[in-house]
């Protein structure tokens, strides 16, 4: 069980893109690469909308959710990811204390868990080479193996 508990700050007219997951993702200047071998979720911003995924990758192609929700300004979201053996993965999101949204299960491209990678609580935000600022409070982080 992975979870994160974030607030966002105001996410207006910023574009860029944000990870919070356990494995490595890649991120740079100009965003980042979801390929590599990860669990977790994901914002996309294209300036307009702020779009969170469920993802997973295998270290070579990435398997993502459509748009579990549009994030707004100012919202605390819980995201939850469960691990089901090696056969898939369970995401879940609350918002601002809400009720749990009921699971939305990825099976393809799941990372095979070993090395110090499968261990690691990865988080970071890239702006996309803009001088928008995207930013992301953590409230906790959680992971059992």
């Amino acid at each position: 069980v992975f979870s994160v508990q974030i607030a966002t700050g105001n996410t207006a007219t910023n574009t860029g893109s944000a990870s919070w997951s356990i494995g490595n993702v890649t991120v740079g200047g100009t965003g980042h690469t979801f390929t590599t071998s990860h669990i977790g979720f994901k914002m996309v911003s294209n300036g307009t909308n702020h779009q969170l995924f469920a993802t997973q990758g295998d270290g070579t192609t990435e398997n993502a959710s459509s748009s579990l929700l549009n994030i707004a300004s100012n919202d605390n979201l819980d995201l939850i990811a469960v691990v089901n053996g090696t056969s898939s993965v369970d995401y879940y999101t609350r918002v601002r204390g809400g009720t749990l949204s009921a699971a939305t299960n990825l099976t393809a491209n799941l990372p095979t868990a070993t090395g110090a990678a499968a261990e690691n609580i990865h988080c970071s935000v890239s702006n996309r080479s803009t001088a928008n600022t995207i930013a992301y409070d953590l409230f906790g982080v959680h992971y059992v193996r």
